[in-house]
């Protein structure tokens, strides 16, 4: 016997939980496992003022950008718009089933900025300095500006440099060199090459490290295709060398 769809009046109440409903497999859970955003507050908060109309929750903006990179979503309309309706894409950002998307504010959050990239790379690599022993030396033959999204382009700048630094030899060199239209990040490291065929693939990782789920890479080449930059791999006179070029 054929079965039709009751359309009956519906249940007045529902029991929901948001938690339940996304797949224990789902890669939205393998990024939320290793994530940790909790600094983003006290980094963050010194540049807003006591006054004003609150702003769009940068952890937020964060994690929706995340979602962006991972699952190749380009435009912010389409990214707002998928992350009102995909569930997963929601329980990843940590709202619930009747929070509203700020879609207007975070597009205007993500419009592209002139960036002067070395200003930014200066930045990033004073930032890690910090936090490692490896030397990194800083080469500016040239000051780049670029039209980019500036949350993109840190990004693309951490991933690599946060590469440098997982593989490089324990208080070896790291060379960052900026040139007319190229940004050249090289590490010491393994011997020989890898192959530049797999080492941007998603979830690919070349090393046992707990803290890496591989999307690093991956990401980095997502932005570049964005904005047309092509990215490279080549290893030479023992470094492993990545270059960006704008």
């Amino acid at each position: 016997m054929m079965g039709r769809l009751e359309q009956d009046q519906g249940q007045l109440f529902y029991s929901f939980c948001l938690e339940e409903v996304v797949p224990d497999d789902h890669q939205v859970r393998a990024i939320a496992s290793v994530l940790d955003l909790s600094w983003v507050y006290g980094e963050l908060s010194p540049h807003y003022p006591a006054l004003g109309r609150p702003s769009i929750d940068p952890v937020l903006m964060i994690r929706m950008l995340i979602v962006g990179y991972v699952f190749a979503i380009r435009s912010e309309r389409r990214l707002c718009s998928e992350v009102q309706v995909n569930l997963a894409y929601r329980w990843f950002c940590k709202l619930g089933i009747e929070d509203k998307i700020q879609g207007e504010m975070l597009r205007t959050v993500l419009k592209r900025l002139i960036i002067k990239i070395t200003r930014l790379a200066k930045l990033q690599t004073a930032n890690y300095q910090q936090f490692t022993d490896d030397k990194m030396d800083l080469v500016r033959k040239f000051n780049l500006l670029l039209e980019a999204n500036r949350s993109l382009l840190e990004i693309l700048v951490s991933n690599l440099l946060s590469n440098a630094i997982r593989h490089n030899f324990y208080a070896g060199t790291i060379e960052i060199t900026l040139v007319k239209d190229r940004l050249i990040i090289a590490n010491m490291g393994k011997p020989g090459s890898l192959d530049p065929k797999q080492i941007f693939r998603r979830f690919h990782k070349e090393s046992v490290d707990a803290g890496s789920i591989g999307l690093g890479l991956e990401i980095v080449r997502k932005i570049g295709h964005l904005y047309g930059w092509t990215i490279e791999y080549a290893y030479h006179s023992g470094l492993h060398t990545f270059t960006v070029q704008f």
